[in-house]
């Protein structure tokens, strides 16, 4: 139907690819957090330069929150990446130089701030553990 093919439609705008890196609209469909967890994690497994903007657009309070910027951090750390834009209430972020799982560091901290965070955490971490 109609409103099937608009939502596959936005969801295929929502990722670009170019030479030097995939860009990902953080303001398509519901336009939270789960789009910045799933964009980092698989962007550190596939060692793929990831820039994501317009971050949570559509919110009350757009940019990252506390716990999208831990997760983003805790994912860096455990690849050796490079990270661009990560302050709170950043719109665009830029995750890239990423080297790989760190080879000898297992021990991997990340405050969460609240308990209602840490599943969020382990969404973005523990697909790249």
């Amino acid at each position: 139907d109609n409103q099937s093919t608009s939502k596959t439609k936005k969801s295929e705008e929502a990722f670009v690819q170019n030479n030097e890196c995939s860009i990902v609209d953080g303001s398509i469909m519901e336009g939270g957090g789960q789009i910045i967890r799933t964009s980092i994690a698989l962007a550190a497994l596939l060692k793929k330069n990831m820039r994501i903007v317009k971050i949570r657009a559509n919110r009350a309070s757009p940019g990252l929150r506390s716990q999208h910027l831990n997760g983003i951090i805790l994912v860096k750390i455990m690849f050796g990446a490079t990270l661009e834009g990560g302050e709170i209430d950043s719109e665009t972020i830029y995750f890239h130089n990423i080297r790989g799982f760190h080879p000898t560091l297992r021990d991997f901290k990340a405050n969460t701030k609240s308990a209602g965070s840490l599943a969020l955490l382990l969404q973005i971490a523990l697909p790249c553990a």
